[in-house]
């Protein structure tokens, strides 16, 4: 079936078709694709409503999901306990070890179904918050978080770095995929090398062990990032341009 799609592909896909990767890693896929190699590529990001991903009380937040004072706490959304390669939850569980920030003082917060059995991961006492449908419900998950894991081995995007950087929290992930376009090494997040877990804790230490003043920079340069980055205006002004530019050298062919 995939040789038959293929092939019907490559007979009628004759004129050139405008492609708009929602990262530089999707841009690039489709660049050195067979298909779309010589099509013209423009990477537009995925945008979001910043007025409404944004920080609020932390306090509150983590009061609305009854978490304890007086620790630190690391997000991750999870899939379930063994599922989701792509998410690279093995690669989490294997970086939890290797952090020297004190466990005793850390918790980690799940959002997701199917892991309630799992009460504490390396040391680390671990909150199950289950699976959140509203969005009110997973902003105040952002705001309770002092950084937010994302251990993908491939995100198109990275729409969770996203909002979590709208809403003024860092993300700790990999240096591949779409994540390199949302994430700021020591800006807004740490790039850690590719699939490398001691480096990947490495990042969770850098902002647990960071003093309250440059976090609270941090926090303000990833709210500033996902404004400058994905607002509404942003990319609606990016799509308006391109379909000008499609239908300039449109009106420019016929003539």
């Amino acid at each position: 079936i995939k040789k038959f799609v293929w092939n019907r592909k490559i007979k009628n896909w004759k004129k050139k078709m405008n492609i708009v990767g929602v990262s530089s890693w999707m841009a690039n896929c489709a660049s050195s694709s067979y298909l779309m190699k010589n099509w013209p590529v423009k990477v537009i990001h995925n945008t979001l409503d910043v007025n409404f991903w944004k920080p609020t009380d932390k306090k509150n937040a983590r009061n609305f999901f009854k978490l304890p004072e007086g620790y630190k706490v690391i997000g991750y959304g999870s899939l379930g306990y063994k599922n989701s390669s792509l998410k690279g939850k093995d690669l989490l569980l294997s970086a939890i070890p290797h952090i020297k920030y004190d466990k005793k003082k850390t918790i980690i917060a799940l959002l997701g179904e199917g892991n309630d059995f799992i009460k504490e991961i390396s040391g680390i006492k671990v909150f199950n918050l289950g699976k959140l449908d509203k969005d009110e419900d997973i902003r105040n998950f952002y705001n309770a978080l002092d950084l937010i894991i994302i251990p993908s081995r491939l995100e198109s995007f990275g729409q969770t770095a996203s909002e979590a950087s709208s809403c003024g929290i860092p993300s700790v992930c990999f240096d591949t995929t779409g994540l390199k376009d949302i994430v700021e090494h020591k800006k807004n997040g740490w790039l850690a090398e590719k699939f490398n877990v001691t480096e990947l804790a490495k990042g969770i230490d850098f902002f647990l062990k960071m003093n309250n003043q440059d976090y609270i920079d941090t926090c303000n340069n990833a709210r500033l990032v996902a404004v400058k980055k994905f607002s509404y205006e942003k990319i609606a002004k990016e799509y308006i341009d391109l379909y000008k530019k499609i239908l300039n050298q449109d009106i420019k062919s016929n003539n």
